[in-house]
């Protein structure tokens, strides 16, 4: 009987072992707050990414008080994640609850800047703020 007790143990080990969470569709899921330095100039921004099972949506703003805008595209690569807006691209990477790298106009792609935002975990944050869309995505 303790030969069979050690073969479920080392079973459940096993098991445990090839369980791990989906980090390559759920890493850039969820709402973001940070800033986006464009031309010297550093705003507030916040991004919403959703998945909807077959890819990935979002909507931004770079201001307070201006309603969000969707995002024309958003691609996501295990933590490389790719958005573009009418004009700009931000091409960043996913480390932790941190989402940061570059960003670029869409139609020559020269560098304009940089951008960093932080995943929140209050959802109640973005309703909060005066002027700013309750129903952000």
């Amino acid at each position: 009987m303790n030969g069979w007790k050690m073969i479920l143990v080392l079973a459940a080990f096993a098991g445990c072992a090839g369980v791990q969470p989906s980090v390559s569709r759920e890493l850039a899921g969820g709402r973001w707050f940070g800033e986006i330095d464009y031309g010297g100039w550093r705003q507030p921004l916040a991004l919403q990414i959703v998945t909807d099972g077959q890819g990935y949506r979002g909507e931004w703003s770079s201001e307070n008080g201006l309603p969000s805008e969707p995002l024309r595209k958003v691609d996501v690569n295990g933590s490389a994640v790719r958005l573009e807006t009418d004009q700009l691209v931000f091409a960043g990477q996913v480390e932790g609850r941190k989402l940061s790298g570059t960003v670029s106009r869409k139609d020559t792609g020269a560098p304009q800047g940089q951008f960093s935002v932080n995943y929140d975990v209050d959802p109640r944050r973005y309703e909060d703020q005066p002027g700013q869309n309750p129903n952000f995505l």
